[in-house]
C-alpha cells in the first residue's frame, strides 16, 4: 500500500462545496407558501407585533429632505431610522424583560462591545429584514405604504396621528410649529440624516432623545387609539385583492371573541374552527391547506423517523432497518388516501398549486420497504435540485446519516409543518384588542 492509498478521502457524495442545506429536506415548502398566500396575502408568519407597522410609517415621516443629505456613507433613510429604534430599545434600562425585535440580539452584542449601531451590527440595505422589511408586505397591503414605491400611503397619516395622540406628540404628522411632536420629528430627522451620512448612530448614547424614542417605539406599548386604528386596518382595510383574507380575519375575530381567553391557537386549530363557517371559495382553500399539511406532516415525520432510527444504530443502516422506523409502516398504509385527498382539494381551486406534486411518488400503495425507499429517493432528488448534499451518505448497500442530522427531535405527526398565517391573524387581533 502506498502513502497515497492511506490518505483520507471524501465519500463520493461529499463534494465539500455545496453544503447539506438544513431546510425543507423533502421540498414541501413551496406549495405550502402558495396556499398561505391564497389565504392571507400581505401577512407573513414572522409578523408577531403589528405595532412595527406604525413605526414604519413614523420612520417614513421622519426622513430628512432628500436635498439636505450629503454623499451618504450609510443606509437608506428607512434603515437609518431602524438603527435609531434598535439602539434605543436595546439601551432601554426600564425594559424587563428586554425588548425583542428583528436583530435585537446582534444589537445587544454590539452595545456590550461599547459600539454604536451600524451596518455590521444590524443591517445595511436588505429590504426583507428588520421591522421595515418584515412588516412591509402588511404596510403595503393595508395602505400605510404605497405598493412598490414605499412612499406614505393613504392610511399612513391616520395611523401616525393615532400614535402621536397616544404618545403626547401631537403635531408630529402635521409638522405644526411649536408642538412637541414637531420638535421630536425634527430631532429624529436630524439623527436619521447623521446615520445616513456617517454610517453609524450618532444620537447621544445616554441622551434624552434615545430614551424618548424607546418609550414611544416600545413594541408592546401601543395606546388605545393606535391599537384601534391598527385593528381597523386589519378588519376593514380591504386594500388590494384579498377577499379570502378579509373573510378569515372576521371569522377568526369571531372565534377569539367567543372562545376562552386561553384557547389553543394554532394554524390547524384555527382552520378547523372556521372552515364550517367559511364561504365556498374560502372553505376550498382552507380544505386544501388542511389536506396538504396532513400529508406534509406525515411525510416529514416518517422521513425524520428514518433518520432517528438510522442514527440509533451507530453505523450504516439498510432498507429493512429504515422500514422498521417508528410510524413508517402505519404511514405507508394510509398515505395514498391522504395524497388523493390533497390532490382532490387542490384540484377544486381556481389557482394551480403545483406543476409537479411533491407527493407524486406516493400515489400508489407501497409496502413499508417501498415507502422507505421512495422517501429516501425523493429526498436525494430534492437536495440535488437545490444543489445541496443529501442528509444521508450511501454506505455499501445502505446509508449513514450525516453527523449534522443525527439528533432529530421527537415530532407530532399531526402538527402542521408550515405556517399558514392564520396564527398571524390571531396574534394581530389579540395585540390590537
Amino acid at each position: 500500500m502506498t502513502i497515497l492509498d492511506q490518505l483520507p478521502r471524501f465519500s463520493a457524495q461529499d463534494t465539500g462545496a455545496v453544503g447539506e442545506g438544513t431546510l425543507d429536506p423533502l421540498g414541501l415548502s413551496p406549495v405550502a407558501e402558495r396556499i398561505a398566500e391564497l389565504l392571507a396575502p400581505g401577512l407573513r408568519a414572522r409578523m408577531g407585533q403589528p405595532r412595527f407597522t406604525t413605526l414604519a410609517a413614523v420612520g417614513a415621516m421622519a426622513q430628512p429632505d432628500p436635498g439636505t443629505v450629503s454623499a451618504s456613507n450609510g443606509p437608506a433613510a428607512d434603515i437609518a431610522f431602524e438603527w435609531l429604534v434598535a439602539e434605543a430599545l436595546a439601551r432601554d434600562k426600564g425594559a424587563n424583560p428586554p425588548h425583542t425585535f428583528p436583530g435585537s440580539r446582534k444589537v445587544a452584542r454590539a452595545l456590550r462591545r461599547n459600539e454604536r449601531v451600524s451596518a455590521s451590527d444590524y443591517l445595511a440595505s436588505p429590504r426583507v429584514f428588520g421591522f421595515n422589511g418584515v412588516y412591509r408586505p402588511f404596510a403595503r397591503y393595508a395602505g400605510v405604504l404605497e405598493d412598490k414605491s414605499d412612499e406614505l400611503g393613504l392610511k399612513a397619516t391616520g395611523l401616525v396621528e393615532a400614535w402621536e395622540q397616544d404618545q403626547g406628540l401631537s403635531g408630529f404628522a402635521s409638522r405644526q410649529p411649536g408642538t412637541e411632536g414637531n420638535r421630536f420629528r425634527a430631532e429624529a430627522s436630524k439623527y436619521v440624516q447623521d446615520a445616513m451620512e456617517k454610517g453609524v448612530v450618532t444620537a447621544p448614547a445616554t441622551g434624552q432623545f434615545l430614551r424618548n424614542l424607546a418609550q414611544v417605539a416600545n413594541p408592546t406599548g401601543a395606546g388605545p387609539r393606535e391599537r384601534a386604528y391598527l385593528r381597523d386596518l386589519l378588519l376593514h382595510g380591504r386594500v388590494g385583492d384579498g377577499e379570502i383574507r378579509d373573510e378569515l380575519v372576521q371569522l377568526i375575530a369571531n372565534e377569539l371573541a367567543a372562545g376562552p381567553d386561553d384557547m389553543s391557537i394554532s394554524d390547524r386549530s384555527l382552520a378547523e374552527f372556521v372552515v364550517p363557517k367559511a364561504s365556498t371559495v374560502t372553505r376550498r382553500v382552507l380544505e386544501s391547506a388542511i389536506a396538504y399539511e396532513t400529508c406534509a406532516a406525515q411525510m416529514d415525520y416518517a422521513f425524520r423517523s428514518v433518520l432517528r432510527h438510522g442514527s440509533s444504530l451507530h453505523g450504516a443502516f439498510t432498507l429493512d432497518m429504515a422500514a422498521d422506523a417508528e410510524g413508517v409502516a402505519e404511514i405507508a398504509a394510509d398515505f395514498p388516501a391522504l395524497v388523493d385527498a390533497a390532490h382532490t382539494a387542490a384540484g377544486a381551486l381556481q389557482s394551480p398549486l403545483w406543476a409537479v406534486s411533491p407527493f407524486e411518488a406516493f400515489t400508489e400503495p407501497l409496502d413499508p420497504l417501498q415507502f422507505a425507499q421512495a422517501l429516501i429517493t425523493h429526498h436525494h432528488r430534492v437536495q440535488a435540485n437545490k444543489a445541496k448534499l443529501s442528509w444521508l451518505d450511501v454506505d455499501g448497500d445502505g446509508w449513514r446519516v450525516r453527523r449534522l442530522f443525527r439528533d432529530q427531535p421527537e415530532l407530532d405527526p399531526t402538527a402542521w409543518l408550515h405556517p399558514m398565517r392564520l396564527t398571524t391573524i390571531a396574534i394581530f387581533l389579540k395585540a390590537t384588542a
